[in-house]
């Protein structure tokens, strides 16, 4: 059952609350008529002005005969407890509401009605002006939301993703914050490689799913018991909702967590207009941050958490395999702590961007020779090496470019990766770092309050949620090489 049809297709019957919901279509044309003509009269339209308007409104609905409505079922209808029986109450209501335009002349058909209700702009006293209706019945108020339209707060558009290469931009019901939570109304995202990867099938989630897990936005609602946020804090979500009370979460680590759940890939992401967050998962966002910068802090969490687990020293040389948004990110981090930055990239572009963003040294495997490069420039491999690529070579070069008892970072992702070839004369370290460790993102989010990473350089692209399913075709297809890509709401 279509859970997103508009209230004029949703029966008004006297059985029970639910019938007044979105989804409860009619059985009957005589049904659907019954529930057309108290729209109407609810809306403050009288039975003349019902009859008057007929031969338009017969032009948008199904063909019925309005002769055939005798003043006794007319009257039954009248006289159910969600039926609005004092009409001249009802106009002064409605008289009386300055949000409500002036309506002049007839309209084409019920539904340019309801279009004219629904430029309303003052919530509250939408809301106000229906608990007026509580005296007609029991749901009056209820169904009366529904019939100027407030309803479609209740739905949001989303990127649904359901299987590899098929992402639907949908309406779907708009999550409601419960204990310990927060309505976050998102207004940027990002797309990261990942996600392309869930789209090609080359990483597996849960589905159907909405996609994104790095994006920024301003709380909407708050749920019972949340006292450190308050509604239009700007704030990002975690990337994986913890539990806070594991063995992994009380020593910090929260991307380890036992009960975790990762945005985008176990549970409903940002490519949508709002998300569900544990406020205890939700960080604030500085003043001079705006939102498309705080939608790649994802990238920029994952760098300091890799840096920390392999601890570099200032002057210390590592390669960087690489240079999408992730290493672009690394490179000026691992810059800023001081470290000798080697760019790895086959685009020439992002290669360029590299050079520009602060890299000592930038190799192009695809028109040099990668392992004898690094050694002419380090003279026995690098101390650091992050792979950051997510391809089964680049994994497995590693080794290579790497000295002995250096420290190697895998953070690319792709499907039925192994790791490296083992050479157990060399003892390297390897490290697989997972994002949203947490402490990490208070760490980002001050590194761009203090302007130390130029995300400006990074994004070359915005698009709007409704044109996603495209961009992700041409993505798959290689017709567009973006650096990053940002949704505005």
């Amino acid at each position: 059952m279509d859970s997103h049809k508009a209230p004029w297709e949703c029966s008004f019957g006297k059985e029970d609350k639910n019938k007044c919901k979105p989804g409860n279509i009619p059985k009957t044309d005589k049904e659907y008529f019954e529930t057309m003509v108290l729209c109407i009269l609810q809306a403050g339209l009288s039975w003349s002005m019902v009859r008057r308007m007929w031969p338009k409104l017969r032009q948008s609905f199904y063909e019925f005969d309005i002769n055939t409505l005798s003043n006794k079922k007319l009257k039954d209808i009248l006289s159910r407890p969600n039926s609005i029986k004092n009409l001249k109450k009802t106009k002064a209501i409605i008289k009386n509401a300055k949000i409500f335009k002036e309506i002049k002349g007839e309209y084409v058909s019920f539904r340019d009605y309801l279009a004219s209700l629904k430029q309303m702009s003052d919530k509250k006293a939408i809301k106000a002006l229906a608990k007026k209706f509580n005296h007609f019945g029991e749901y009056s108020a209820e169904y009366f939301l529904h019939s100027v339209g407030y309803w479609r707060q209740q739905t949001m558009k989303a990127a649904v993703f359901y299987k590899p290469f098929d992402l639907r931009i949908e309406d779907i019901e708009t999550p409601q914050p419960r204990k310990g939570e927060v309505l976050i109304r998102v207004k940027a995202a990002s797309i990261c490689g990942t996600d392309l990867h869930i789209y090609q099938g080359k990483v597996d989630v849960k589905t159907p799913i909405v996609l994104g897990h790095d994006g920024s936005g301003v709380i909407e609602k708050i749920g019972k018991n949340v006292s450190n946020f308050k509604k239009g804090d700007r704030v990002i979500p975690s990337i994986v909702f913890s539990c806070q009370k594991c063995s992994f979460c009380k020593i910090g680590k929260r991307n380890l967590c036992e009960d975790g759940k990762y945005i985008g890939f176990e549970t409903n992401g940002v490519f949508a207009e709002y998300l569900i967050a544990p406020a205890n998962c939700v960080f604030k966002i500085p003043k001079n941050v705006s939102f498309e910068a705080a939608a790649i802090v994802e990238p920029i969490e994952l760098a300091l958490h890799t840096l920390e687990l392999i601890q570099p020293k200032s002057g210390e040389t590592i390669t960087i395999l690489g240079q999408g948004p992730i290493g672009l990110v690394f490179t000026q981090i691992a810059k800023n702590f001081g470290l000798k930055v080697i760019a790895i990239e086959k685009n020439s572009d992002k290669l360029f961007l590299a050079k520009s963003l602060g890299a000592d040294f930038v190799i192009n495997p695809a028109k040099e020779n990668l392992n004898a490069k690094i050694l002419e420039i380090t003279k026995r491999g690098a101390d650091y090496t992050v792979e950051a690529v997510g391809t089964q070579k680049t994994i497995d070069q590693t080794t290579q470019i790497t000295k002995p008892i250096g420290k190697i970072a895998i953070i690319g992702e792709g499907k039925d990766l192994r790791g490296p070839l083992l050479n157990h004369t060399l003892e390297q370290v390897i490290f697989t770092p997972v994002s949203g460790s947490g402490w990490d993102y208070q760490g980002a989010l001050k590194l761009l309050a203090k302007k130390k990473i130029n995300t400006k350089r990074i994004i070359t692209h915005r698009i709007k949620l409704e044109n996603i399913s495209g961009i992700f075709t041409e993505l798959a297809k290689g017709k567009v090489k973006p650096v990053k890509i940002i949704i505005s709401f």
